[in-house]
């Protein structure tokens, strides 16, 4: 029987035409196995060959219907292996398959399998496959499901999205391994948090946010408010710009009440805490353009600016420089003009900053960043960039001249632009020439014509 079940499993259309006529049978044959209480593995393989059986078949009414009876011996056999763990969590993943392609069959029992997927995520001491295996079961019920979800689980609703935010606190205490990356794109290895994040994000824009948004609004500031816990407000913040996707209809009319409950956070004490506000705003900035900006531009700006040029935590000055690429996208020329001074004034001086930590140490975690945003901001600025060209594409060209006066060294006084472009070849630095080139071309494009005859210079030299 076990092997009848493998066989079954890979090969789940065995029947072809002949199906119905064997569909009693089969019926049969997963019934007993489900059922077969004195060996744990034979059950697993029924739960697989089962689902892949049902899967198969998701369009076939005749099938869906014969079959769904067997619906709570899988939940039983889901229920032994995560009270047991005398298994892997492959009866978890297949109940997914299920509410993936034939979520209705899961219906008359909604609360069953939410009971015990929401225990299971609560257990902490779990291990870690059976609590993502069962958070993906319920948020594949809310993609595939949602009105069923809506209307037979709606109270477990506020629980799944706590359960998500708790996940998002599941963090790494060693801050200063998290300071020390030089690299945006490394792996953090907080597999938790970023699977609860995710989750949350496909629960809000699955149920929307009528649904979703005043129970997450109930959960959020207590969060928020844990002076002792650092990680509750890092999820708390990264929670809110999570569910603005699916929330925005409700969202955008609070805007300048959310971004006002954020800011405060740019002066957190942790640098975690202050990087997820530096998120938040980034990524609000780009799902709410732009009313964001015409309602909140002063107040971010002047917020994100300051983390730019705090150059003594390098990973939220970059991050703050990208929340500036996201806002300057989407603002409206008239708005991105005003501050530009501003925003110029603090790029070059991060600019010139991290360019030496670039020769001197190597380091080029905010040297990329504030190049992409620099790019950003002439792009948005277009013909009003052209004031700041002159002094932008020859910073330092004061030392420099005074520094060949003096017969001294200049070489590494040049443009740092043009620098980089010239002294960027080995695979280490392709990411930080790729960029650069990007961020020339995009000042080329905004200065105008008038001004191209220094970018031609720099291509034709290479």
């Amino acid at each position: 029987m076990h092997l009848m079940n493998i066989f079954y499993r890979n090969v789940p259309s065995v029947f072809g035409c002949d199906q119905d006529r064997y569909l009693p049978g089969i019926k049969q044959m997963f019934q007993s196995s489900l059922l077969y209480g004195s060996n744990g593995s034979v059950r697993t393989a029924a739960v697989r060959a089962y689902v892949a059986f049902m899967c198969e078949n998701e369009e076939d009414n005749k099938v869906i219907k014969s079959l769904s009876d067997q619906i709570p011996a899988v939940i039983q056999v889901c229920q032994h292996v995560v009270a047991t763990e005398d298994d892997d969590d492959v009866p978890l993943q297949c109940l997914g398959d299920l509410a993936t392609s034939v979520p209705k069959t899961l219906q008359p029992h909604l609360n069953d399998v939410f009971t015990l997927c929401t225990s299971t995520v609560a257990d902490v001491q779990k291990d870690d496959s059976y609590r993502h295996s069962a958070l993906e079961v319920m948020v594949s019920l809310c993609e595939n499901a949602t009105g069923i979800v809506k209307k037979k689980a709606s109270s477990f609703i506020p629980l799944l999205l706590e359960q998500c935010l708790d996940l998002m606190t599941e963090l790494d205490d060693d801050t200063e391994e998290w300071l020390s990356c030089d690299n945006a794109d490394e792996d953090s290895g907080e597999d938790n948090a970023g699977i609860g994040e995710s989750s949350l994000d496909r629960v809000s824009c699955s149920l929307g946010g009528k649904f979703v948004l005043n129970s997450f609004l109930h959960i959020v500031p207590r969060m928020m408010q844990d002076v002792e816990n650092w990680k509750n407000r890092h999820a708390a913040i990264m929670g809110i710009s999570t569910v603005g996707e699916g929330c925005k209809r409700q969202m955008e009319p609070l805007i300048e009440e959310i971004v006002n409950s954020i800011l405060p956070f740019l002066g957190d004490s942790h640098p975690r805490v202050r990087y997820a506000a530096c998120n938040a705003l980034g990524q609000m900035s780009s799902d709410f353009s732009p009313t964001l900006q015409k309602k909140c531009h002063e107040k971010v700006v002047n917020g994100l600016c300051t983390l730019l040029i705090d150059l003594t935590c390098p990973r939220v000055a970059a991050h703050a420089g990208a929340a500036l690429v996201n806002f300057s996208e989407d603002c409206p020329k008239n708005i991105i003009t005003v501050y530009l001074p501003q925003i110029m004034e603090k790029l070059e001086f991060v600019l010139d900053h991290t360019f030496k930590q670039l020769l001197e140490r190597g380091k080029k975690l905010v040297l990329e960043q504030v190049i992409t945003t620099i790019a950003s901001v002439a792009d948005a600025a277009q013909d009003q960039f052209i004031a700041f060209y002159d002094r932008f594409n020859f910073i330092n060209i004061n030392s420099l001249v005074k520094n060949m006066a003096t017969g001294r060294d200049a070489t590494n006084l040049m443009p740092p632009l043009k620098y980089i472009l010239q002294n960027s070849n080995v695979d280490e630095l392709n990411t930080l020439r790729g960029k650069t080139i990007e961020c020339i071309s995009l000042i080329g494009l905004a200065v105008g014509k008038e001004k191209v005859c220094f970018f031609h210079t720099i291509f034709t030299s290479f």
